[in-house]
């Protein structure tokens, strides 16, 4: 079962609204819920800013690599610092470099 998170309104087919407090169940589903990753927006824009040099926001975010990458090139000399708080800043951490060349998400290929 998947619980929604709290003061969430969900409209079904019908028109009928739910307003979930995130006890009950929201939905049954045969495959595992995918969770919300439960990193803080604002933690991580914090991150990035003071600490992103060290790489401190990816290590923060899940990605280890990219965190030790950033942290022996003092942040690609600053510019990979800047970048990653742009667009960690507009909420689109980027785990696959490719993302920006292509224009577009590379997940699903």
């Amino acid at each position: 079962p998947c619980h929604p998170a709290p003061n969430i309104t969900c409209k079904d087919h019908s028109g009928n609204e739910n307003n979930f407090t995130g006890k009950e169940v929201g939905f049954y589903k045969p495959i595992a819920c995918r969770n919300v990753n439960g990193y803080s927006y604002k933690v991580a824009v914090a991150l990035s800013l003071f600490l992103g040099w060290l790489g401190a926001d990816r290590f923060y975010l899940g990605y280890p690599a990219l965190g030790l990458l950033k942290f022996c090139t003092v942040g690609f000399c600053g510019i990979g610092s800047l970048i990653d708080f742009i667009l960690i800043s507009m909420q689109r951490p980027l785990s696959n470099p490719l993302h920006l060349l292509r224009g577009r998400r590379t997940e699903n290929m």
